[in-house]
């Protein structure tokens, strides 16, 4: 099949999937499936160029980020904060990791990790996974992309 018979057949498909839309639907349709295609192009072309990924783990990552953002715990919890109080050693740390005193409102729940006595509930569960942890680093690939804490060595983790 010619490529160019497998661009026609493929846009008839298009056509009647959004054939009962009206065209202005269509048109904005078509927008955006453009610039969602530009951008993955880009942001494929970004990871093999500064983080030396081929083509295929380049668009892998790319369509891993894209379908994922937005859909964690924090986007989650996000919806409970009603305002910022206060906000610690902002200028020191930066965003990430300045202490934010937030007001909420149905956030939860919690685990408390400690107990009266200091009991830390981590470090016991802690201790139980460091027992095994040295098996999922066993014949481990390389990281992809070296970023600061990416290791697979099990006395350069940082966490």
């Amino acid at each position: 099949m010619t490529p160019l018979r497998f661009l026609v057949r493929r846009r008839s498909a298009f056509n009647q999937i959004t054939r009962g839309l009206d065209l202005n639907l269509r048109s904005r349709l078509r927008q955006v499936f453009f610039w969602l295609l530009v951008l993955t192009a880009l942001h494929t072309a970004a990871m093999m160029l500064f983080e030396g990924l081929g083509w295929g783990d380049a668009l892998w990552l790319t369509l891993t980020t894209l379908t994922t953002v937005g859909y964690g715990t924090g986007a989650l919890l996000g919806r409970g904060i009603k305002g910022i109080r206060d906000v610690h050693w902002y200028d020191e740390l930066g965003v990430a990791q300045a202490m934010w005193m937030v007001e909420v409102e149905n956030f939860g729940p919690f685990i408390a990790d400690s107990d009266l006595e200091g009991n830390s509930l981590f470090e016991r569960e802690n201790a139980k996974i460091k027992k095994g942890i040295g098996k999922l680093y066993e014949g481990s690939k390389e990281p992809a992309l070296h970023r600061y804490g990416e290791s697979s060595d099990r006395g350069d983790e940082v966490i």
